[in-house]
């Protein structure tokens, strides 16, 4: 897993247990914001009235 999907992009804190939210927004149908940010930030953005969702890792097999 590369550095950059181990760190929230708002406030740069490490994904803890690997787990990972998008936050985004829209008007008429342009993405104004595509975050991907940590539980902290993504409950911040749910207080906020942000769109938010989990994502959903896929796990890579091993490489040997």
């Amino acid at each position: 897993m590369a550095l950059a999907e181990t760190t929230c992009e708002h406030c740069e804190g490490i994904l803890l247990s690997n787990k990972a939210y998008r936050v985004w927004t829209e008007d008429s149908g342009r993405i104004l914001l595509d975050m991907v940010v940590c539980y902290a930030c993504n409950l911040e953005a749910q207080k906020l009235g942000l769109n938010t969702d989990e994502i959903k890792r896929i796990a890579r097999p091993s490489q040997k």
